[in-house]
């Protein structure tokens, strides 16, 4: 679970590991993050919606998802 204040700047280190626990390599990769008011509610109603691509050090399956304050207002 990610908690954030609304209004605030918020950063959060996301490390995608397979199932025996090796690092996903990102590279070529696209994360999707989207914050919705209801768990059904389709991706296009959602409040927030990250899409990223580009990766500061792909291979280690590390990335950074920053979300300003504008998004979490």
């Amino acid at each position: 679970m990610l908690t954030v204040i609304r209004g605030d700047d918020a950063t959060f280190k996301l490390t995608f590991t397979d199932a025996e626990g090796n690092a996903i390599d990102l590279t070529g990769g696209t994360i999707f993050f989207t914050v919705k008011k209801k768990l059904d509610d389709d991706d296009d109603d959602a409040v927030i919606a990250k899409e990223i691509t580009s990766f500061d050090n792909p291979a280690t399956g590390v990335q950074d998802l920053e979300l300003t304050n504008e998004e979490t207002d």
